[in-house]
């Protein structure tokens, strides 16, 4: 069985702002997950690599939900950390840190970047995987409300959501 990844690094910095050593970290990870197609968003043109297609198209977190796929969250400005942080306490996806901040206070580059992506592909991917779960109970729910009409409660549910995080 295969799967497809997308991958998405925001609508400001469509590259992610990543620097060129984690990029082809995460690239390389990718390569060792050859049952999956990974479709990754950059803002120009690069020829596929192996399983690795590059895309111009847009892809947001608000599709993937609706669609019941979880996310790999890599934040790096604007409000992505803290929607991050959201996705991570809802259970439908994972947080990792490009970078973390040392003893000083500075940020550093996340030495444990490659481990931590590895990590979150193999237990996003993995059949039952509680991510998987979690984010399919909430596209039903989300679809449930739809189907009743409730834009009210989709609104309360969120603002419930965010009230218990607080």
């Amino acid at each position: 069985n295969g799967c497809v990844v997308y991958v998405s690094f925001g609508s400001v910095n469509i590259d992610g702002d990543m620097e060129e050593g984690h990029f082809a970290k995460m690239i390389s990870a990718f390569k060792s997950y050859s049952s999956c197609k990974f479709k990754v968003r950059v803002g120009e043109e690069r020829p596929s690599d192996g399983n690795v297609d590059f895309v111009k198209g847009f892809i947001n977190q608000q599709k993937s939900i609706y669609a019941g796929v979880p996310l790999i969250c890599i934040p790096s400005s604007g409000d992505q950390f803290y929607i991050s942080s959201l996705v991570e306490h809802l259970g439908i996806g994972i947080y990792i840190k490009a970078y973390v901040k040392n003893e000083n206070e500075e940020f550093v580059e996340n030495e444990n970047f490659e481990q931590q992506l590895s990590y979150a592909i193999r237990n996003i991917i993995e059949i039952r995987s509680p991510h998987q779960y979690n984010t399919l109970h909430m596209r039903e729910r989300i679809l449930d409300d739809f189907d009743n009409d409730s834009e009210l409660k989709n609104k309360e549910t969120f603002l419930g959501k965010i009230r218990e995080g607080i």
